[in-house]
């Protein structure tokens, strides 16, 4: 079953010329349970887009389904339990005195008793490992600490699906390492369908089965991992890169060498085992 579906969604924000559109002739599927990654680079697109997934844009033209569902300005609260979304900087979404408080916020404005109010936030920062920083201001966190709340406030309302934009952005290896981990955790454990909007590829192809390349507000093409990142070509037109791993794998193909194309460090690993045992040393 689809969790997301658009059809036909074209937009223009008010401010701009009648002719001017951030979005052209979009049509988006996202099946439930799955991790889908929209590409592309900076101002192709992804974030405008994603913004009508819980209803905070209304297409110009088109149409957005969740669970089959169009989304209409009647049903927004219904939309926004089930989709909660994650933005960039995570200073726009932190504003309560404690962590604590800040994750409390929606399932607060839910008019959940405060029992079950207090279970949430336990559960929902114990699931993004900051279960020991619930009395903490916001402001003392780091940038990952800070994303993991951000997180942690969106499941507190128990989403269907998770919409994250650029979820690794301003993180070191390490804190964008942490973050992979959880969405994958999540994905997993929880049956969240997750949509992610990143340029950036090297996160891509362990984590998403599905991916949508944008540029200039338009779908160039979607696939799996392996199909997009084989295409040259396409990520080219996009300005995006191969992931490093397999940039490295396509250097010694190019050299002669008989090599399958690797998304992760395993594939990799294994095709060099294989030039090994027949003798490339």
């Amino acid at each position: 079953m689809k969790a997301i579906e658009v059809n036909n969604l074209s937009f223009k924000y008010p401010s701009t010329t009648a002719n001017v559109y951030s979005l052209q002739s979009i049509d988006f599927q996202a099946e439930k349970g799955k991790i889908i990654a929209i590409l592309g680079e900076n101002g192709a697109g992804k974030t405008t887009l994603m913004k009508h997934f819980n209803g905070i844009l209304e297409p110009t033209t088109g149409n957005v389904l969740i669970d089959g569902v169009e989304i209409t300005r009647k049903n927004l609260k219904t939309v926004r339990r089930k989709v909660g979304m994650v933005f960039q900087n995570p200073d726009d979404q932190l504003f309560s005195p404690t962590v604590a408080q800040d994750v409390a916020f929606g399932p607060m404005n839910l008019g959940l008793p405060p029992d079950e109010v207090k279970k949430r936030v336990a559960s929902a920062l114990n699931s993004v490992g900051m279960a020991e920083h619930g009395e903490k201001p916001p402001h003392e966190l780091s940038t990952g600490e800070k994303k993991r709340v951000c997180f942690a406030g969106v499941l507190a309302m128990k989403p269907e699906i998770l919409v994250l934009d650029e979820p690794t952005a301003n993180l070191d290896p390490k804190g964008a390492s942490d973050i992979i981990a959880i969405i994958s955790r999540l994905n997993q454990t929880k049956n969240i369908t997750v949509v992610i909007a990143t340029h950036n590829v090297n996160i891509v192809p362990e984590l998403a089965d599905e991916i949508y390349v944008m540029h200039k507000g338009k779908i160039l093409k979607k696939g799996t991992p392996r199909e997009i990142f084989q295409s040259e070509k396409l990520l080219k037109r996009a300005n995006l890169d191969i992931p490093e791993i397999s940039k490295l794998m396509l250097l010694l193909k190019r050299e002669g060498y008989k090599i399958d194309f690797p998304l992760s460090i395993d594939e990799a690993l294994k095709e060099l085992k294989n030039l090994l045992d027949d003798g490339h040393a």
